[in-house]
């Protein structure tokens, strides 16, 4: 199964929710779309239906991720970091021992900051 599918599954208005949850179980939760709405799949059966937006949707899975206590998938944590520490803010001890992100996170910090000086001039 393909990475991005552990994080998000996109479908089009006319997929039914038996026949996407009749594929192979995943084991950690995911953000279906179906059409223009947004569903969080926790244990191959939908937990929350009919986000509006993929930003609630995403924050939505975070919050299930954090309240039930359940691990990244290993096929997305890279992405997971990411948007857990440079938007979220959270620094955990999962974060601090990966060492590319941090790496990462860095040079994109001073990327930033070079832009910010050009466009000040």
């Amino acid at each position: 199964m393909e990475a991005k599918l552990h994080l998000l599954d996109v479908r089009e208005d006319t997929a039914s929710f038996e026949e996407v949850l009749s594929t192979p179980k995943r084991l950690f939760p995911y953000i279906l779309q179906v059409g223009k709405t947004f569903h969080i799949i926790a244990d191959n059966a939908p937990f929350m239906e009919e986000l509006d937006s993929c930003c609630a949707a995403l924050l939505h899975l975070f919050c299930y991720l954090y309240v039930f206590n359940v691990g990244y998938s290993p096929e997305v944590t890279p992405a997971f970091l990411f948007i857990q520490h440079a938007i979220l803010g959270v620094v955990d001890d999962l974060y601090m021992k990966n060492v590319p992100l941090k790496m990462f996170l860095k040079q994109l910090g001073k990327v930033v900051t070079s832009s910010d000086d050009i466009s000040k001039k």
